[in-house]
């Protein structure tokens, strides 16, 4: 039997787009319970009607957000599927960073399992052995968290104008010397050059 009283003013997709919006304006430690119930103009109480806690609304707004975040098509190619997989899941963080900080906690839900599925797939018809084919799926990983993670601090934190004293001249040389062209290479998106360095030792030579 419902319970009686007052109507709730909002539904559960209500409170996962509250979420949404705390989160992209003040990041993933923003996010409570109560703030959320701020952001509806309503108590903290009420959201519990809906939703369990911070933990299954971190569940809910990492599913909602992953319905951005689409399933490539198989390719009989498996370093064409690894690339595909990754290139996609690098492209749907950018978009979403505070998703890292949720991931390992539900990265196993069904929403985004498929991420791991395909690529530890792909790595075992490539000829890995299963041990080899789920370290081959960590590295991988960590250098996409890695080079997004690195993004965002370098948007939040742009490098210094200031010029090097000359005693750190002195003791960096190559460093003062290739200072541009690392400016450069900062400047590019270097993503996909990385992955392809590490798919190269990682796959099997034929």
């Amino acid at each position: 039997m419902a319970a009686r009283g007052r109507p709730a003013r909002f539904a559960r997709h209500g409170v996962v787009a509250a979420a949404e919006a705390v989160v992209r304006a003040e990041g993933i430690a923003a996010l409570s319970m109560r703030r959320v119930a701020r952001e509806l103009g309503s108590s903290p109480m009420a959201l519990y009607r809906h939703v369990a806690g911070r933990d299954e609304l971190l569940g809910l707004l990492l599913d909602h957000v992953a319905r951005d975040l689409r399933r490539p098509e198989p390719s009989d190619d498996p370093r064409r599927t690894i690339t595909r997989i990754a290139t996609i899941t690098h492209d749907w963080l950018v978009n979403n960073p505070w998703a890292i900080d949720v991931l390992p906690a539900h990265r196993m839900g069904w929403s985004v399992a498929w991420i791991v599925e395909d690529t530890v797939s792909a790595f075992l018809s490539a000829g890995l052995r299963p041990a080899a084919a789920a370290r081959a799926y960590e590295v991988v990983w960590q250098h996409l968290v890695g080079e997004v993670t690195t993004r965002h601090s370098r948007q939040a934190a742009p490098p210094s104008d200031r010029p090097p004293a000359p005693g750190h001249c002195a003791a960096h040389p190559t460093l003062i010397a290739l200072a541009d062209d690392i400016a450069i290479a900062r400047a590019h998106d270097q993503y996909l050059h990385g992955l392809s360095a590490l798919l190269d030792g990682l796959m099997p030579r034929p």
